[in-house]
Parts: structure tokens; sequence; C-alpha cells
């Protein structure tokens, strides 16, 4: 996975305390500085459009609206191995709708996975009201901009489970995401106990860790009280859920949570930002690093957000999301007004009274130009010239059919079907590759002819030079 932790200064772990907090530590982090070892995973707060236009505007200045509104984030995602970002949004044309809808044009999507996220969350009330066309021209914007969907069945296979399965250092991760209460329709997935402890029962050999992203359907309107909400977190985790992150308010809520060695569950990561600009939301991404040998949670911890009101270069008010710790410091705004500066201050007051002791606090340190550059080296990566919609994507497919961490030759006298393959090295890995300018047409034929052979991991990838840029294919 092409990440960019380049953008980040090294900085070594300092504890501080965070004064009038008992106990509350702040964790300094530093991705460079982590143990490379570790599978390190984070779950962002619900993004759906906010404050949007309803009106057709240019690529260029839906990803503008969308880095200004998100961009803070992107340096410090992009330095996790699994990012999961709970999407409620559905492609619509103007006036575009909010809630439950999130209506938002297909600008929207493609500047959205820009921002390092692996996976999106789609099991939820948006999907539920949206068409078939609606929900396969969204995992269409999502898959080619290299965020795999969950939740989703498939709808040729409605009301069935749905498992994302991902290996990451060795380890098998399988990623699920349901609806909860609701039993599935239109291929989404809902929570059934039974369907679940089949599920990884029969897999249990095979993958070695398990998360799961379930929507609280009625958790918008407070109705699954905090008893319910134990009951129903234990009920997820006795199945064999390592970790449960669940979602649907706009509030941060920690009240429902648990930690074990190696089983986390959280009620609700909130919202990173509003509907709109006279609405409040609080939200937190959280954050866990797993031992790939025993799936043990080595650090778990949550990193504040804050919904800042700033003046959008039209001159009205637009929202954008901020790590909160940056606003504490002055590290990214410098001079904010004394009253946004007492709202920060009260907010990470109320979020450090509620957060349990044994949830670290994580921050990353960044400067206005760490954002620029992590901006700037995606819009590197994608090939998008701003003033111009991104170009159709061009015939430069291939299938990644193996990684490894140490190079070896292939028989292909043997594997005459490996015959022409050849080895790019990226970040200490080494990976095997059919093909070079391949369509999306030629290289789904390959994929399909390689797991014939049982080559299970295969996938499609799009080449940049002798860089490799994720694309994911579901069939």
């Amino acid at each position: 996975m092409h990440r960019f932790i380049c953008w980040f200064f090294v900085y070594a772990y300092t504890l501080s305390f965070v004064g009038a907090q008992d106990r509350q530590v702040v964790v300094e982090a530093a991705p460079l500085a982590m143990e490379v070892n570790h599978v390190r995973c984070m779950i962002l707060p619900t993004i759906f459009p906010t404050n949007i236009s309803t009106s057709c505007v240019s690529f260029k200045d839906w990803y503008e609206k969308v880095d200004l509104q998100y961009g803070s984030l992107r340096a410090t995602i992009n330095t996790a191995d699994i990012v999961i970002l709970p999407l409620m949004a559905t492609p619509s044309l103007p006036p575009y709708k909010g809630q439950p809808i999130f209506g938002a044009p297909e600008f929207w999507f493609t500047s959205m996975t820009s921002l390092g996220g692996t996976h999106a969350g789609l099991a939820n009330v948006t999907t539920l009201r949206s068409s078939k066309n609606q929900i396969s021209q969204r995992e269409d914007l999502l898959n080619n901009g290299g965020v795999k969907s969950l939740g989703l069945a498939g709808l040729e296979e409605e009301g069935q489970e749905f498992v994302v399965i991902e290996e990451v250092r060795g380890m098998r991760l399988g990623i699920c995401s349901f609806i909860y209460p609701f039993e599935g329709d239109l291929g989404v997935s809902g929570y059934d106990v039974k369907k679940y402890s089949r599920l990884v029962h029969d897999n249990a050999d095979s993958i070695d860790f398990w998360i799961a992203i379930p929507y609280w359907r009625d958790g918008q309107y407070g109705r699954i009280q905090q008893d319910e909400q134990q009951q129903v977190m234990r009920s997820m985790l006795n199945v064999g859920f390592n970790i449960v992150v669940g979602y649907a308010s706009k509030h941060l809520s920690m009240e429902s949570l648990f930690i074990g060695n190696n089983q986390f569950a959280l009620f609700d990561v909130g919202s990173a930002l509003p509907e709109s600009v006279s609405q409040t939301c609080s939200g937190a991404i959280l954050e866990v690093s797993i031992h790939p040998k025993d799936g043990s949670l080595q650090n778990v911890g949550l990193i504040p957000t804050y919904p800042l009101l700033t003046e959008s270069t039209s001159g009205g008010a637009e929202l954008r999301v901020m790590l909160a710790r940056d606003l504490e410091e002055g590290h990214f705004l410098s001079g904010l007004p004394a009253d946004q500066k007492s709202m920060v201050d009260a907010y990470m007051k109320a979020f450090r009274s509620h957060k349990p002791s044994n949830i670290q606090e994580f921050y990353y340190p960044q400067s206005p130009s760490i954002r620029d550059n992590a901006s700037h080296a995606v819009q590197l990566e994608r090939g998008w010239n701003i003033e111009h919609p991104p170009p159709p994507e061009s015939n430069n497919y291939a299938v990644q059919f193996l990684q490894m961490s140490r190079e070896i030759t292939l028989d292909t006298s043997y594997y005459t079907y490996l015959k022409g393959y050849y080895v790019l090295k990226e970040k200490g890995r080494y990976h095997y590759i059919l093909g070079k300018s391949l369509t999306l047409e030629e290289a789904k034929s390959v994929l399909m002819q390689l797991q014939l052979k049982s080559h299970d991991f295969s996938k499609i990838v799009r080449l940049n030079g002798s860089s490799i840029i994720p694309h994911t294919f579901t069939h």
C-alpha cells in the first residue's frame, strides 16, 4: 500500500500531561518510529457531504472543497495500513439532497478517495434509501479510487454476509460492516448472531483477526440505550470479532467501551463534520496497532477531531475538520480568535473528562507545510491536473500475483502461465507482476486465470513507471 509517510517530521515518543486532567496522557506519535511489524488500523468518524453546494461545479472546485474540509487529516491517516471511512453518501444530480440520502456529485466521491482511506463502510441507512444504480455507481467511483466497499453483499446476492479479506505483513484480516437492528436487504448486510458466528467459525483457520463496523440504525435518535449498547457489543465480541467500532450519531460516544488483550469495542466514533454550519458534532479517529503474531492489541488510542468554522474563499462560512490538538498547540492555524480558542479548550476538556484512562490520546504534530505537501503529493500520484477533470484511466493496468520480503526466481518452464512476469521492488517488498499496459478488461481476464491457478491473493494494480498504485476489483 502506497503511503506518503515522508511528509511527517520524525518525532520521538514523548509523554506530556494535560493540565487539570488526572493522569490524562497525550502520546505525541511518530509514524516513522512506530513498531514497523505491527498492523496499524484507523477508523475515522462518519464522513458525509457537509455544507454542500446545490449546483454543478467543476472537479477543481469539488477537490478544493474536499481538500479544505478534510485535507488536514490526509497526512495522518496515510501512515496507517488499514483506514476505514464510515461513509454516508450516494451519487445524485443537483439539487443535491441532505439526510438520509446525502446526495453528492461524482466529483465529491473522486475527491474523497484522495484522502487515503482504504475501505468505506457502506451498510447504513443511506444505502437503504438509494437505488441499485446509485449503489453500483458509488461502488465503481470508490473502487476506481482504490477504496474497497464494506457491507455490500452484491446486488445479485441480497441478504448474504459480505467480508473483505486483507493480508498485511502476513496477517489476514476479515473486515465486515452491517446494520443493527436489520435483517438485510438490497445487498446490505444485517447483523445476525448465528450468521456471523458461523462465518467466523468456518474461517478460523484462514482469517487471523476480525473487524466489525456496525451501523446503529436507531443510534442517531438515541434509541439504543446504554444497557442495550453493552449487550449488543458484547454479543459481537462473543461472536469472535476482535474490534467492534460503530457509527450513526453526530457525536462521539465512549460510554459503552470495552478493551482486552485482543478485543476492543467502541460504540460510536461520531462525525467528522456536521451536516451544516448551524449544527454541532464531535468525533475522533480510532487507532489500534495489532501484533501480527498473536493478534494482541499493542496500542489503542483516539485522535480527537474538531469542526472548525472558517471563512471560505468566496466569503461564506465553511467547516473544516482539524486535529483538535493542532488547534490547542497553535501549530496549524496561528492566532485563533479568543472565542474560538475557548471553545476548543472546552471541547478538549470534555473529551478528556469522558475518555477512559486506559485509552490513550494520540497526537501527530503537523504544520501547514506538511498538510500542503500531502495534498500536492496525492495530486501527483493520481496524475490530476486540478484545472481540468481527472483524465480517463489509461491502459496502465497489471496484475500482482505475489508479494515477498525477498526476491526469488520462479520456474516458468513449469509455471508456464507465469512467463513474462517481472518484479518491482517498493518499500522493501518484492512485487511479482504480470502485464504492463493492460486495459481493465484485459487485467480482469488475467486475474481470473491466476485465481483459477489458486493464486487467491492476486489483485489488479495500476502502474506509474515503477510505482504501484493500488486498484480494487471486486468480482
